[in-house]
């Protein structure tokens, strides 16, 4: 098992998601897949997406923001999560009753 990814709050700072395209948004379902641009995909598939997406943006402007559905599981979740942080994306997370995306 690997050692725990230490969680950073995200502290409010006025302006700093102004440029939207330098927000990525991945949601989670319900059913512990991936959605971006209207589909579905497994952490296997929407890995590359994201990496691809990532690498087109200034690496000081990466943010992840991963919305979850409610009813999504944490592993899911956390899967994202710990992508995001492992290469610096700056995971933003947004839970809402359904998951957007």
């Amino acid at each position: 098992m690997s050692a725990p990814i230490p969680l950073d709050p995200i502290a409010p700072n006025p302006g700093s998601y102004e440029k939207a395209d330098s927000i990525l948004e991945i949601g989670v379902s319900s059913k512990d897949t991936y959605l971006y641009n209207n589909s579905e995909y497994s952490l296997e598939e929407i890995t590359p997406i994201i990496t691809g997406i990532m690498h087109s943006i200034a690496p000081s402007e990466r943010k992840l923001k991963i919305s979850g559905d409610k009813m999504a599981h944490f592993e899911a979740v956390f899967a994202l999560l710990t992508l995001g942080k492992k290469n610096r994306y700056n995971p933003i997370l947004n839970f809402s009753s359904e998951a957007t995306n």
